[in-house]
């Protein structure tokens, strides 16, 4: 506590005047023996007693009334946190500039509220103090306390809300060394913030530092809490696994309801300006679903373009960029072991056929297929491929296992059919460390009248559940196989009747491997015959190749990433690529750290928490000089004088002997 005015204390000393004045005016009484009244004795002790009490009372209210009217007039104080004396202060305001402050509650955004708020405080600054605004996200500039009220305005009012996350730890620290800074014995810390979880997480976790806030009054307002209805979009991308001119590729966005409230919007496709889908959702407060949009490109070509929601409460989550790359067709490259004059008997004739069945079917080919041999394969560029199958190739020479290894570790994708040509010491000897098994003697039924059957042992791998129904490997019939030996971290996928492994993965670096222990062609079963074969081979060719014509996306305020979300254009392998900007979706989530986590770690009971209609121009000039109590000593003194008054003016009512009660 402090004084405005510590002289008028001395005014105390007129509680000495009412003290003597009840001594000097006690009634004294003379003890006279009266035998007559002997029997009245008890009853005037007790109104004797009643009477004292009450002229005690009255002093007592006679000097609360003095020493409350002296107090008052010494303008008296509670400082609290900081707060120091009546001088300048020096007054650090943090405003959260994530964009969740961009959420609109009665057509005004928790910003803009916080800057009103901020406006209203630099405006009650008096001359001599200095006040710095710091925002949490975006670009921030070095601080500096500004001594002129216009220019601390300014600052605020160039600040705007920045399409991402921010990093509250950062900025109070920041303000609090500028606060140390000054040589003005007030100092101020006032942050307004909705108290998201992304931005606030660090600061209010169990292992957050602790914060030097020593000789610093804290101030917090909570402008969270909003319950407006609002749908975000948390992602956008390309379902098909493989992007090709020509063929459907679908696109799916992920829409969320982070609000407080049931919520309904249009989500549209956009391709450059152009709305090419549209179609309409209502979801339940917490709620996802995907919105799903088939499109064909005509052309091989990167396609850019958007997702966008129907505008609701916070306008940064809905839209959301995307930019994928559409190829002519999935580069492979076919490896034939025995090749033949005779198209059906060629090694790859089934598999070319199946390639070709596509390109009549879908109007356009999945994949780009290139045929060598092995003598080729050592001086092939396999860059330019996706995956590489290898059917009944009877040896590799070292220079392409070693191409070969090179290739899948840079993500690449390899196939390998076994056949009668292979001979498996020379794969163990150049291709050990790449396959992932061992391939050892050749088995099979004892006659063409018995047949050995496959069995599908992981039914829930990415292969064969984009196969579903489709493919029924259980139906087709073996004649020959190689047995296999599963390497250490490869995984059996198939296996023959017999319980001998059939179709093994493996991984190396970045790519994967794919073992089936019999032939491409029907020699050594029935697969190609089946039905199951195309969906088999485009499948197992479609999971080898990956996603790498995927899309590429960047987060705002990620290192490097541009400040606005959008499309850029980027160099990549020397050719013109494109990549899309987004916000981070989790900036829109509703969870809120909690206003007294985050009050416990700004100074506990001693920081300020204002909650929604609350000044925050009153709390930081009640920070800064303390809480006056003068209003409520006057009233204090006018309570004590009207109870003096009742108390010295009250009459005891006597009633006539034998006459009524009261």
């Amino acid at each position: 506590m402090g004084f405005g005015n510590p002289l008028v204390l001395l005014g105390l000393l007129a509680l000495a005047v009412p003290i003597v004045i009840h001594l000097l005016a006690r009634r004294t009484s003379r003890p006279v023996d009266f035998s007559s009244v002997m029997f009245l004795q008890p009853i005037l002790v007790r109104v004797a007693r009643r009477h004292r009490l009450k002229e005690i009372l009255v002093l007592c209210l006679r000097c609360a009334a003095l020493a409350a009217l002296v107090l008052g007039l010494s303008a008296p104080v509670v400082r609290p946190g900081g707060a120091r004396s009546r001088g300048g202060a020096a007054v650090a305001v943090v405003i959260d500039g994530s964009y969740s402050m961009g959420w609109q509650e009665g057509g005004i955004s928790r910003f803009e509220r916080a800057r009103r708020s901020a406006r209203e405080l630099i405006g009650s600054l008096r001359e001599g103090d200095e006040c710095a605004v710091l925002l949490t996200a975006g670009p921030r500039p070095p601080p500096v306390l500004r001594p002129l009220r216009s220019q601390a305005l300014a600052d605020l009012e160039a600040a705007a809300v920045f399409p991402g996350s921010g990093d509250a730890l950062e900025a109070v620290r920041s303000a609090l060394a500028l606060l140390r800074s000054s040589a003005l014995p007030n100092r101020v810390l006032a942050v307004l913030s909705d108290l998201g979880e992304r931005e606030w997480r660090e600061l209010a976790g169990k292992a957050s530092p602790a914060l030097d806030l020593e000789g610093v009054s804290v101030v917090l307002a909570d402008l969270g809490g909003g319950e407006s209805p609002n749908l975000a979009l948390r992602e956008v991308r390309a379902a098909t696994p493989q992007l090709v001119a020509g063929r459907p590729i679908e696109v799916q966005a992920l829409v969320e309801n982070p609000g407080g409230a049931a919520a309904e919007a249009a989500v549209a496709l956009r391709i450059g300006e152009k709305v090419v889908a549209e179609r309409k959702l209502r979801l339940a407060p917490g709620a996802r679903t995907s919105a799903r949009f088939p499109y064909v490109q005509p052309e091989p070509g990167w396609v850019r373009g958007s997702v966008t929601l129907s505008p609701d409460a916070l306008s940064a989550d809905d839209e959301r960029f995307f930019a994928f790359r559409v190829a002519k067709g999935v580069p492979v490259l076919l490896v034939n072991g025995m090749p033949s004059p005779i198209r059906y008997l060629d090694e790859l004739f089934f598999a070319k056929l199946a390639l070709a069945a596509d390109r009549e079917a879908a109007g356009a080919a999945l994949f780009e297929a290139a045929e060598a041999s092995p003598a080729d394969l050592a001086a092939a560029d396999l860059a330019r491929h996706r995956a590489v199958v290898l059917a009944n190739v009877a040896e590799v020479a070292p220079e392409a296992a070693a191409r070969l290894r090179a290739f899948v570790e840079a993500g690449g994708g390899l196939l390998v059919f076994t056949g009668e040509a292979v001979r498996p010491e020379s794969y163990e000897a150049a291709l050990a460390g790449l396959l992932p098994a061992a391939i050892k003697a050749r088995a099979g039924p004892p006659s063409d009248d018995v047949f050995v059957s496959v069995r599908v042992l992981r039914p829930d791998h990415p292969l064969f559940r984009a196969l579903g129904r489709e493919a029924d490997l259980s139906s087709c019939q073996l004649f020959s196989f190689h047995l296999l030996e599963p390497r250490e971290g490869s995984q059996v996928l198939a296996a023959t009747s017999w319980g001998t492994p059939l179709l093994v993965e493996g991984a190396v670096g970045a790519g994967k491997v794919l073992l089936l222990a019999t032939s491409a062609d029907a020699d050594w079963s029935n697969l190609p015959l089946r039905g199951a074969y195309l969906p088999f081979l485009h499948e197992a060719l479609a999971y080898l190749a990956g996603r790498g014509l995927a899309a590429r996306e960047l987060v705002v305020g990620d290192p490097g990433a541009p400040e606005r979300p959008g499309i850029v254009a980027r160099a990549e392998g020397g050719e013109e690529a494109f990549a899309a900007v987004n916000v981070d979706p989790a900036e829109s989530s509703c969870r809120r750290i909690e206003p007294e986590e985050v009050r416990s770690h700004l100074g506990g009971s001693r920081a300020v928490l204002l909650g929604s209609g609350e000044s925050l121009a009153r709390a930081v000039e009640d920070a800064r000089i303390g809480i006056p109590l003068s209003s409520g000593l006057v009233w204090a003194v006018l309570a004590a004088l009207l109870l003096e008054t009742f108390l010295a003016n009250r009459r005891r009512r006597t009633r006539p002997a034998g006459g009524p009660r009261d």
